[in-house]
């Protein structure tokens, strides 16, 4: 709370044991209420409660935070205004706004797809991706003409939505409508809502958004996957979650990446004179140990091919893991060729020929045929 030098400091005392008092009852009311009636969102009941409950606080002495001290003043607003931009329209102010859209716009993506994919869930429905990106990118584009900030699919509203009973697009308009006129109308309303209602009725959206039953199996799962968990937790909690959520994403994809890439398979055909290896994956850094463990140069036969007709040659330590097979078969005596390798990969073998030399077959180049040819 802000004392009154404007100073940041805990809550303690009474207030804090109110504070706190509310916060249950908030998360009582919103917990339970559902049991016996649906007929109103038990989350409004909540605020409703637990608003009285703080008035009666305050005028006995015992002032709890509410939604204007948040805000630092009054919540009156009117009907937004068109207007453009004051600012030049030239590329040296699209070079300034272009980092900062390309992350806002990647943040709100990846966040209102994941709120997607855990409403889906909820409510075992399969929602639309695409129209959810577009029509998202369409309002933010309006929105910014009338004053406006990018926003995207907020999962404590979405929850709170869904728990609530809402399950249509009519939902969306009446939430959206209702804080329209709140704001115009009834704003004086919000701004004696305390703290502690909101605090109690997110407590329950995260209670109810955790998947608590995956603790069961916390023993089964990757510790790499732990690892990303607790990273984006710590994000959360210090920075952000939007930011939390990107860095989730990366991480995510780099570690499916690695996992995915650093086996390789090999598809062995072999006849008395000749044994073909079909390479199944890419072969990069973290891949090159499996590739090695693929060939047995003493025990092949006389000639050797590696067929890359399902796999790439991807940086210089495939080159190396390469260069290292052809020695081997070399000081064995026998013939290692490569076969079906694509022209990026013919590149790099090229520009590495001082370092690997290998028999490359050429593959025959094919034509089509048609009414058109003479």
């Amino acid at each position: 709370i802000i004392n009154e030098f404007g100073n940041k400091v805990w809550m303690s005392g009474i207030q804090l044991y109110v504070m706190i008092f509310l916060v249950l009852i908030t998360m009582g009311i919103t917990h339970f209420l559902p049991k016996f009636t649906k007929a109103i969102p038990s989350s409004l009941i909540a605020i409703g409660v637990t608003t009285v409950l703080a008035i009666i606080a305050t005028n006995n002495g015992i002032h709890m935070p509410n939604v204007k001290d948040f805000a630092g003043g009054s919540l009156d607003g009117g009907f937004p205004k068109f207007h453009l931009p004051n600012i030049p329209f030239k590329l040296e102010t699209l070079k300034i706004i272009l980092p900062f859209s390309i992350v806002a716009t990647l943040v709100g993506l990846i966040e209102s797809l994941l709120t997607l994919s855990l409403i889906d869930e909820l409510t075992d429905t399969r929602g639309q991706a695409n129209k959810e990106c577009i029509g998202q990118g369409i309002g933010n584009l309006i929105n910014g003409f009338f004053g406006g900030t990018g926003g995207c699919a907020m999962i404590g509203q979405s929850m709170i939505n869904i728990t609530s009973g809402g399950r249509g697009r009519i939902s969306g308009i009446a939430m959206g409508i209702s804080l329209l006129l709140f704001i115009l109308l009834g704003s004086k309303v919000i701004e004696i809502i305390p703290l502690a209602a909101l605090v109690g009725v997110m407590f329950i959206v995260v209670m109810e958004t955790f998947a608590w039953e995956t603790l069961k199996f916390r023993k089964r799962v990757p510790k790499k996957d732990i690892l990303i968990i607790l990273i984006v937790t710590l994000i959360t909690i210090f920075e952000d979650l939007a930011m939390a959520v990107v860095v989730g994403v990366i991480l995510s994809a780099l570690n499916f990446a690695w996992e995915k890439g650093k086996k390789i398979n090999g598809i062995i055909e072999e006849t008395p004179e000749e044994k073909v290896y079909i390479l199944e994956g890419p072969l990069f850094f973290g891949s090159v140990t499996s590739f090695k463990d693929l060939f047995h140069p003493k025990d092949d036969p006389e000639n050797i091919i590696i067929d890359f007709k399902n796999s790439k040659i991807m940086d210089h330590s495939a080159i190396e893991a390469v260069n290292s097979i052809t020695e081997k078969y070399k000081r064995n005596g026998k013939n290692l060729k490569l076969k079906h390798l694509s022209e990026d990969c013919k590149t790099l073998l090229i520009n590495a020929q001082e370092l690997i030399k290998v028999n490359i077959i050429e593959d025959p180049i094919y034509f089509v045929g048609d009414d058109l040819l003479d």
